[in-house]
């Protein structure tokens, strides 16, 4: 099981002066970025599509053109703009079923209609009843504190067969002091339906848990710019 060490947390606070609290850490300037990129659609050069390499609006199409359930949650979604735009698409169709839910730390969303749900909120106690087709978190666990405690809670809101993307940079996972080289260092496999490319992470949801070795420690702003050319929150984990 993947759970908080007291000895973990101690260590990393004392090696790390600069170590954020848990309420430190969601209000900071390195999180509470109001200059990052918020507006990012769903197609087009400034899009989710790009940034993920995956077709979004074929996929959106393709369900629904069967009149299949369409639900797509969006964690870290900025203002809201690609979830908005994917509603304009689903309008023209009449699928089975549609949720399309987004969580953002800024409570500054672009106007939208009761087709899109959005709110305020840390996307790591992010909470639903609603299971998702497709979640997608587009440079946005760069600024999580628990890297992989996110990933596991994303991975229960997905539907059997739902698919998580979302761009990822292993070298602000620190497992014992050191940053991660692969995935496989990090997960306790047990047949879970991943793969990780080009900072690019797609985890499968199927009939076994998403589980990780150690424990999270604690989070502190990086020393250096990560792949995105920004400084972002590095996660520590004890084995």
């Amino acid at each position: 099981m993947f759970t908080t060490g007291l000895f973990g947390v101690i260590l990393i606070v004392m090696q790390h002066s600069d170590a954020f609290s848990a309420q430190d850490l969601v209000t900071s300037d390195i999180v509470v970025n109001s200059l990052m990129n918020r507006d990012r659609g769903f197609q087009g050069v400034n899009s989710y599509s790009r940034e993920l390499k995956m077709d979004l609006e074929t996929w959106l199409r393709g369900r629904a053109a069967v009149g299949a359930t369409v639900t797509w949650y969006d964690a870290c979604c900025g203002r809201g703009r690609a979830l908005i735009e994917a509603a304009t698409i689903l309008s023209e169709y009449e699928p089975e079923s549609s949720a399309l839910h987004g969580s953002d730390l800024l409570d500054d969303f672009l106007e939208h209609g009761d087709d899109v749900k959005l709110v305020a909120a840390d996307a790591t106690g992010y909470s639903t009843d609603a299971r998702f087709e497709l979640i997608t978190c587009v440079h946005g666990i760069d600024y999580i504190g628990d890297k992989l405690g996110f990933l596991q809670s994303a991975y229960r809101l997905l539907a059997p067969g739902g698919v998580l993307c979302a761009t990822m940079d292993l070298n602000n996972v620190m497992l014992n002091d050191r940053p991660v080289m692969s995935f496989s260092a990090l997960l306790n496999w047990q047949g879970v339906k991943l793969k990780f490319r080009d900072y690019i992470l797609r985890i499968e949801r199927n009939d076994v848990p998403l589980t990780f070795k150690g424990s999270y420690a604690g989070a502190t702003p990086s020393s250096v710019p990560n792949s995105s050319g920004n400084q972002v929150i590095d996660s520590w984990y004890r084995a």
